[in-house]
Parts: structure tokens; sequence; C-alpha cells
């Protein structure tokens, strides 16, 4: 008898030892879950109906679409602020299309190996997105007063250097395109 209570604790020692394993492995991949595999933080000044719908995103599909799909309607925003003369938060709204566009490819980059066609498409995404965005992009950097322009120029020409690297990326492994001095 004491022979099968030996097994009989051996087993369930076992499975206990297996219930812990398996608590591991799920709380390591719990950052992962849902397909979000990097723990990257969106940026700040995001209203909350948008940090919801970047919430409820979790394939890397579907959040650098959410993503880019808010970044664009900051970018009409910040336009139309510029119009009405109120520069400060024209600018503010760009600072945040800013972040946005750049949590995107961090992002984006971010990615596995193992999820280059999410990559891929996402970094086609990316580009196509800021292409649409050149116009706007101008026409508020002509609309704010000069002093912001001269402030926010660095930020747009960072846009576009992402808008590059992405095309690079796809099209040449990064060799495609060299970048222009600085």
């Amino acid at each position: 008898m004491t022979g099968g209570l030996n097994r009989q604790q051996m087993a369930r020692a076992g499975a206990r030892l297996a219930g812990a394993a398996l608590l591991l492995v799920c709380a390591a991949w719990s950052g992962r879950a849902g397909g979000q595999e990097p723990p990257l933080s969106w940026p700040t000044g995001l209203a909350e109906k948008e940090v919801a719908t970047l919430q409820r995103a979790t394939a890397p599909r579907a959040h650098v679409e959410a993503v880019l799909k808010i970044s664009a309607q900051r970018v009409e925003g910040a336009l139309s602020l510029a119009r009405q003369n109120r520069s400060l938060e024209a600018r503010e709204q760009l600072a945040l299309f800013v972040s946005l566009i750049g949590y995107a490819d961090r992002y984006t980059r971010a990615l596995p190996p193992t999820r280059r066609k999410d990559r891929d498409h996402n970094l086609k995404r990316l580009e196509q997105a800021i292409f649409r965005q050149n116009n706007p992009l101008d026409a508020l950097l002509a609309e704010l007063p000069y002093e912001l322009r001269e402030e926010s120029q660095p930020s747009v020409d960072a846009v576009r250097r992402i808008r590059l690297r992405a095309i690079n990326d796809l099209l040449g492994g990064g060799r495609a395109i060299t970048p222009p001095e600085e």
C-alpha cells in the first residue's frame, strides 16, 4: 500500500508541476495574447475613444490600420485648426500625428520574423498613408505661422523619412534607396 501511495503522490506532484509549467507559459505569452507581439505603448495625448479603439485592434494588421486611421484624423484636425488661426493647437495635433506614425513604424518593425507578411502589409499601408497625407501636411505647414512652421518642419521630414524607409524595406530589403545625406 505504501508503494501505491507514493505513486499517487508522485502523480499529484507531476500534475502540479505540469500545471505550474502551463501557468508560467501562459504568463510569459500573456503579453502576446491576441496577436499583439510588440510590447510598445502608444503615444500620450490620445482620447479615451482612440485608446479603446487601439486596445480592441489586437491583430497586427488591424492595429496598424487603427493607428493610421487615427493619425489621418489628427492631420485633418490640425489643418482645420490652423485654418481657424488656432496654430498652437494645430501644432499639438501635428505632433500627435508624428508620434502615431512613429509608433506604427516601431510596432511594425518590432513584429517577429515569423510575421513577415503582416510586417510587409503594414509597411505598405504605412507608406500609402503617409503618401496620402503629403498634401495636407504641406497645406498645414503653409497655414502655420513662420516660427511654428520652422519648429514643425523637422517632424514632417521625419515622417517622410519613415515613408522612404518603408519603401526601401519593401522593395530592396533596405538597400534599394540610399537616404539623402543630412
